[in-house]
């Protein structure tokens, strides 16, 4: 630890892991969490307290301006609540700021730090350009699997994403179409045209979205056809509504229609209807 103090040991530090790396050597730093005398209460500002091997970890991946720091446990992530409640759902991305929201479990039985030492230490590997990834460690190729680009654990973002994961949509959408086909026309109908007037009773804060959606989109250097397409105003706004009301006028009818009706046997038949 009073490597990363001084700022001569520090630098020779960093040099030599820098220089065994362009070897094509990996090194191993491990701190004896277990065994390491009570941390010490005051730290250097904008610098982390190196308390257990995540505080570690994110330290040298930030002083070596590493992409990418990979933060592993025996959780596949984080979730909204102890992963070993009922109904805990695992979080593919989130935001330090909602720290306060979520309830954390149990310390893991393999190390000191447990998920809150995690966060921490990934917050500030954010914060200093690093990204950051806690996925579960216990499981087969999971390193590969993130270079590959797969969506392994929870990656810490700067951006509030209100993200849900493929399953749970796909299960929201499953039940939101049956409660969909229980309603009335009528109510189907009404449910269209409140979001018809939604556009426009909320233009501002559409803009404004936009306004940030675009100015991404730019950064990223979308142009041309495509950066149009996504460019808002009044009279598209106006028109999306035109054409829901539209749909809602013409939903008592698209619904429950019978488009096919085939006869199997005597017994069966099999009739294909429209839902919503």
């Amino acid at each position: 630890k009073q490597d990363f103090i001084n700022n001569d040991t520090r630098e020779q530090l960093f040099n030599t892991i820098r220089e065994l790396m362009a070897l094509n050597i990996i090194p191993i730093i491990n701190t004896n969490d277990a065994v390491s005398p009570p941390p010490q209460e005051t730290v250097m500002e904008g610098t982390l307290n190196i308390t257990d091997n995540d505080s570690l970890a994110s330290r040298v991946a930030v002083d070596i301006n590493a992409d990418l720091a990979i933060l592993m446990s025996d959780v596949d992530g984080i979730y909204d609540r102890p992963p070993k409640d009922d109904g805990a759902q695992l979080l593919h991305y989130f935001n330090p700021k909602n720290t306060n929201k979520i309830k954390f479990g149990d310390k893991s039985d393999f190390g000191t730090g447990g998920m809150e030492s995690k966060v921490v230490s990934a917050g500030f590997a954010l914060d200093h350009g690093c990204s950051v990834i806690i996925c579960n460690g216990m499981k087969y190729n999971t390193i590969r699997n993130i270079m590959a680009g797969q969506n392994i654990g929870t990656m810490f973002s700067p951006l509030e994403i209100e993200e849900t994961s493929v399953k749970v949509l796909a299960k929201n959408a499953r039940s939101g179409s049956r409660k969909l086909s229980s309603l009335t026309p009528e109510d189907r109908a009404d449910i269209i045209r409140h979001l018809a007037k939604s556009l426009l009773s909320n233009e501002k804060e559409i803009m404004e979205a936009n306004v940030k959606d675009l100015n991404a989109a730019k950064a990223r250097g979308v142009s041309g056809p495509m950066f149009d397409r996504l460019a808002l105003s009044r009279s598209k706004l106006e028109s999306l509504c035109t054409g829901l009301l539209q749909i809602a006028d013409s939903s008592h009818d698209n619904v429950g229609k019978v488009v096919r009706r085939t006869k199997i046997s005597d017994s069966l038949e099999v009739v294909q209807k429209t839902v919503p």
